[in-house]
């Protein structure tokens, strides 16, 4: 990187590459402390963030696979209380399971909206991709199950995503059909412990006051 000058393409690449290797090794980090039933601090996350994160990582493998990304994010999204980096970390399945499922490329749509009637932010990520028989949505986040070919891994990330999401006490959930293609949506409550138990007035507490802090 220091034989770059801080202007040209070479390090902006070698910027990324060091960025994308310390946030695998966090993840690493996090899977271990995840199976150890740890709790990680929980601090005010912008969703957005998390989700335009993950895609900087991903983008070229998304591209390279002839696979365009739709966006559409609420402006009144507030911010959640959770780990940013186990967060991520779903996301990042998530978005890995809809790029092995568009072979021939597609199109992966990512929405985050706000639910004011019931105070959740709510994100989905739609893919055009095989789709899932309806026999076997019912175990997609159970560990180790799979239908890929031999050497090709399992949805074991998908059930870790459950887990992490759950542990949000939030909800990860799937819609699927075959030849059309896969929505996951998960919801996660926007309302804090504050609120929860003193029972105050709530306030949502929006992305452009706290997201870069």
């Amino acid at each position: 990187k220091k034989r770059h000058s801080t202007d040209s393409e070479d390090h902006t690449i070698i910027t990324e590459m060091l960025e994308s290797s310390e946030h695998m090794a966090k993840i690493v980090k996090d899977l271990n402390q995840f199976s150890k039933a740890s709790d990680d601090e929980r601090i005010y996350v912008d969703l957005v963030d998390v989700i335009e994160t993950t895609l900087s990582f991903s983008q070229y493998q998304l591209l390279n696979s002839n696979i365009k990304i739709e966006k559409d994010y609420a402006d009144d999204l507030p911010m959640i209380l959770g780990s940013k980096s186990q967060l991520q970390q779903v996301v990042l399945n998530i978005i890995t399971n809809a790029r092995d499922a568009m072979p021939s490329g597609g199109t992966l749509s990512i929405s985050a909206k706000h639910d004011e009637r019931t105070q959740n932010a709510i994100l989905k990520f739609s893919d055009t991709g095989e789709g899932i028989i309806e026999e076997h949505l019912a175990r997609i986040f159970d560990p180790f199950f799979t239908t890929k070919p031999r050497g090709k891994g399992t949805w074991l990330c998908l059930s870790i995503s459950h887990g992490i999401i759950e542990s949000h006490k939030g909800k990860l959930s799937v819609q699927s059909q075959q030849g059309v293609g896969t929505t996951f949506t998960i919801t996660l409550s926007t309302l804090t412990p504050d609120y929860l138990l003193k029972n105050e007035k709530y306030t949502p507490i929006p992305r452009k006051n706290l997201s870069r802090r």
